[in-house]
C-alpha cells in the first residue's frame, strides 16, 4: 500500500486523537507496526502533528537552584502562585501531583500530620495500586479531625486502594516509660521498610503540638529558649538544623530518628513566612530529600544568605 499525505494524516488522527494503538492501525491499513511508527514520526517531521506539554504548575527554577546550592538536599520545587490561591491548597495540589507522578508499585509510604498534608491527600487522584502500604509515622492527637494521623492514613490508603497500617498511640504521653511502652507496639518493621515519607514542617507557634495544647506554655518556652524553631515528625531543631533536647523529647511518640533518617525519600511540604526559620532548620538538618514550597516563601528565604544565619552545627544526621 502506498502511503500518501492523506493516509499519513488519517493514521496520525487515529493514533493521537482517537487513541487507537499502533497494532490495530497496522491491521486496519494492512501494513507493519514498524511502518506505523515511521509514519507517525514522519507526521511530526512534516509538522502535521505538534506535541505540546502543558505542566499543571509553573515553577521558579532559579530559586530552586539557589536553595539547593545553599544546603544538602536532592530536589526543591518552588511553585508560582499565579492566582493568589490559598497557600495550603496550592501546596497540597503540588504535593499530590508529585506523589502521584513518582508513585511505584509496592511503595511503603510513611505519613505525618498537618493541614497541608490533609490538603495533599484531598488532591490525590484515586488509582488502583499493587502492594502499596501507607503507614502512620507518629501517634494521634485525638482532638483534631481532618489532619489527624489516623484520618490521613485512612484517606490516603483508600485513594490508592492500599493497605493502611495504623499506630495506636497518643502523639504525646506523660513520661518516657509510657513512650517506650507505646513504641513496643509500633509498626517498627514497616517503618524500617518505608521508602517514602510525606511530611509537614511545624514552626513553634503554629505546630500541631501548640494548636492541640499538647505541651504546656512553660514547655514551649523551654524549647524556644534552647533555640528551637520547628519540628519534623516531633523532632525539634534550631535554625542551624541542630537537635533540641529537652524534657519534651521524652513525651513525643513517633518513628525513632535513627529509623526515620534512613527512609530513602523524605518529602517535606511547607510554605508561609511564619515557617521560614523552621524550613531553613529542616533543610540544614539533612533530614529531608525533597522540599515543596511556594515562590513567596522561597524569595523570603533566599533574601537572607545561609551564611548570615550562622554556620551549620551538629546535624540530626550523623
Amino acid at each position: 500500500m502506498q502511503i500518501n499525505l492523506w493516509t499519513t494524516c488519517e493514521i496520525a488522527t487515529l493514533y493521537f486523537l482517537k487513541g487507537m494503538n499502533q497494532q490495530d492501525i497496522a491491521k486496519k491499513f494492512n501494513i507493519s507496526r514498524m511502518s506505523v511508527s515511521r509514519i507517525l514520526q514522519q507526521a511530526k517531521d512534516l509538522n502535521i502533528v505538534e506535541i505540546t506539554v502543558k505542566p499543571p504548575f509553573e515553577f521558579n527554577r532559579e530559586l530552586e537552584t539557589k536553595i539547593i546550592n545553599s544546603c544538602k538536599i536532592k530536589s526543591v520545587y518552588v511553585v508560582i502562585n499565579k492566582t493568589g490561591e490559598d497557600l495550603r491548597s496550592l501546596l497540597g495540589k503540588v504535593g499530590a501531583f508529585y506523589v502521584c507522578m513518582n508513585l511505584k508499585e509496592s511503595d511503603i509510604i510513611g505519613v505525618s500530620v498537618g493541614m497541608t498534608i490533609a490538603r495533599l491527600i484531598e488532591n490525590i487522584i484515586p488509582r488502583h495500586t499493587s502492594g502499596v502500604k501507607v503507614v502512620q509515622l507518629m501517634g494521634g492527637f485525638g482532638n483534631v479531625k481532618e489532619y489527624e494521623a489516623f484520618d490521613i492514613v485512612q484517606k490516603l490508603s483508600r485513594k490508592l486502594y492500599a493497605d493502611g497500617i495504623y499506630f495506636i498511640s497518643a502523639a504525646v504521653v506523660q513520661n518516657k516509660q509510657m513512650k517506650n511502652r507505646m513504641l513496643s507496639n509500633a509498626p517498627v518493621e514497616l517503618w524500617q521498610k518505608c521508602n517514602k515519607a510525606i511530611l509537614g514542617i511545624g514552626p513553634i507557634k503554629e505546630s500541631i503540638y501548640t494548636k492541640t495544647e499538647s505541651f504546656s506554655s512553660s514547655e514551649i518556652e523551654i524549647i524556644e529558649k534552647l533555640g528551637g524553631v520547628g519540628d519534623i515528625v516531633g523532632y525539634y531543631f534550631n535554625e542551624r538544623g541542630e537537635p533540641i533536647h529537652s524534657i519534651v523529647e521524652d513525651r513525643i511518640v513517633a518513628i525513632p530518628i535513627e529509623i526515620f533518617r534512613n527512609i530513602p525519600e523524605k518529602i517535606a511540604i511547607a510554605g508561609g513566612k511564619e515557617k521560614i526559620q523552621a524550613i531553613w532548620g529542616t533543610l540544614r538538618s539533612g533530614l529531608i530529600d525533597v522540599l515543596i514550597t511556594d515562590e513567596e516563601t522561597a524569595l523570603e528565604m533566599t533574601s537572607f544568605p545561609p551564611t548570615r544565619r550562622g554556620a551549620p552545627g551538629q546535624s540530626l544526621v550523623k
